[in-house]
């Protein structure tokens, strides 16, 4: 088709016919053309012919459009849906329900409503033996809120100078402190070696006496002892010869010799 329009049309703007035509050029470049097209014949007998051939085939498209769209009608205008809030919803399903769940459902909400104001008011239900009792607990949270607290005071600065002479205080104090408690010290230690001295001293001498002692009882417990023997040696001596005198033991001198 390009061949036989370059070979009808023998002009030097043909070219842009076809641009021009279908819309596709520039404002300037269709200006040009304009111009161009009211000088050239031969473009505008051209032009005369495919105008007509793009009108014929925008009349088939429109009317094969058309018999197709008669098969399937459809309605062009949107259905309108209506938005409506949630409590007319609402309102709309209390409205239709039956009775008996709009009368549980007036309760459920005074139930919520009831329970909503006691959480408010932070109000204690308990089960006492003359009922239920309740009791609001909302003045004593606001005696128990702690007061604000109070604005912190700006914190003293001190100059490397006070520093320096609050330093060299604390050295002092403790040099202080360590020669008192030195000094406390010794006086401690010279005041118990005496008193250990002392009680050991006494220690001993006691332990000596108590060796003496016991010697001198041994030997009072000794010569009692041999003194005791020598007195009853003496007494059986009369009843021994007695006894060798008569040749016959009695009894009396058998129990005297086992005593």
């Amino acid at each position: 088709m390009t061949n036989n329009f370059d070979a009808s049309c023998n002009c030097e703007r043909s070219e842009h016919l076809l641009a021009y035509l279908y819309n596709e050029a520039s404002s300037d470049e269709r200006k040009t053309f304009e111009q161009h097209l009211s000088q050239c014949v031969a473009c505008r007998e051209e032009y005369a012919a495919l105008g007509g051939v793009r009108e014929a085939i925008i009349n088939w498209r429109d009317e094969s459009f058309a018999a197709a769209a008669s098969l399937y009608p459809f309605t062009q205008q949107k259905q309108r849906v209506e938005k409506r809030s949630a409590l007319e919803a609402v309102s709309e399903f209390l409205r239709l329900a039956p009775l008996w769940m709009q009368a549980g459902g007036a309760m459920a909400a005074l139930v919520v409503c009831t329970l909503a104001a006691f959480a408010l008011v932070n109000t204690e239900i308990r089960w006492e033996q003359n009922g239920i009792a309740f009791s609001s607990n909302a003045r004593d949270h606001e005696r128990a809120a702690p007061a604000p607290a109070a604005a912190s005071q700006p914190q003293k600065r001190y100059s490397q100078q006070e520093l320096d002479e609050i330093v060299a205080e604390h050295v002092q104090r403790g040099i202080e402190n360590y020669k008192e408690q030195t000094a406390e010290a010794r006086q401690l230690t010279a005041t118990t070696e005496p008193r250990e001295a002392d009680r050991r001293y006494p220690v001993r001498e006691a332990a000596v006496s108590f060796t003496a002692s016991n010697e001198r009882g041994n030997n009072t417990r000794r010569r009692t002892r041999a003194s005791t023997a020598a007195n009853g040696s003496r007494e059986r001596q009369p009843t021994i010869a007695r006894r060798n005198s008569d040749g016959v033991p009695r009894l009396s001198d058998l129990l005297d010799v086992v005593n």
